[in-house]
């Protein structure tokens, strides 16, 4: 694998369904790491990797801090409209940038 390949998918709250029905698909050696957002409530509780690592054969974890990207992982957002990633290990724009909204 080249180190720029991934994939991102986002998603609203109403694609989970989609969203579990895309992993419970994918092979156990799949290539790339795989990043997930959903826009959720800030408040929401954080349980789509939970929900993804028992649908599927990749392991699916929260994103807190940093984290480097592995393929064959999925990366899921953690609950916040306006959290983005930048690089690898992922970082969130608020750790990048201490001021960002």
């Amino acid at each position: 694998m080249r180190a720029k390949q991934v994939v991102v998918i986002g998603a609203s709250a109403g694609g989970i369904e989609a969203l579990r029905e895309l992993v419970s698909g994918l092979p156990a050696d799949f290539p790339a790491p795989m990043c997930i957002v959903l826009h959720t409530s800030p408040e929401a509780p954080g349980v789509l990797d939970a929900i993804l690592s028992r649908v599927g054969p990749l392991p699916a974890v929260n994103v807190h801090g940093r984290q480097r990207m592995q393929p064959g992982h999925i990366y899921v957002a953690p609950p916040d409209p306006s959290s983005s990633w930048i690089g690898n290990p992922l970082r969130s724009n608020r750790e990048r940038h201490p001021g960002y909204p």
